[in-house]
């Protein structure tokens, strides 16, 4: 009897994944992370300009000179693609385009959006 009850234990170990379970905090701290991004890309116009997905087609996209960036390509980014830079553009914005800065944003909003921005930079 006791072997089968520590091979269940094993099994259900193997399969939930009992032990470390800083993957699974890890896991749902980055999710967190995503949707607040998220959320700070889509309320305060980041798609409006530069698109849902961040394809630089945004609603506006079209009557802005020069475009929007197309977050995918990283050649685009005049200050650099990491989250630290992008935050920075987002606190600065980029003169002589139509980026303006939101330096009314916390330092942590920035780096969500930014975090959120790399994320998206990836994406199809």
């Amino acid at each position: 009897m006791r072997k089968l009850v520590a091979l269940a234990l094993l099994s259900a170990c193997f399969y939930t994944g009992c032990g470390d379970k800083s993957e699974e905090k890890e896991k749902t701290t980055s999710s967190v992370t995503d949707r607040r991004g998220h959320q700070l890309y889509m309320t305060n116009g980041c798609a409006v300009c530069h698109g849902d997905l961040g394809h630089g087609d945004g609603r506006i996209a079209n009557t802005l000179r020069p475009a929007p960036r197309d977050f995918r390509d990283l050649s685009h980014y005049k200050r650099g693609a990491s989250v630290e830079q992008i935050a920075e553009t987002i606190a600065r914005g980029i003169g002589g385009t139509s980026m303006p800065g939101y330096p009314h944003l916390t330092s942590q909003d920035r780096l969500s959006i930014a975090q959120h921005i790399v994320f998206l930079q990836n994406q199809p």
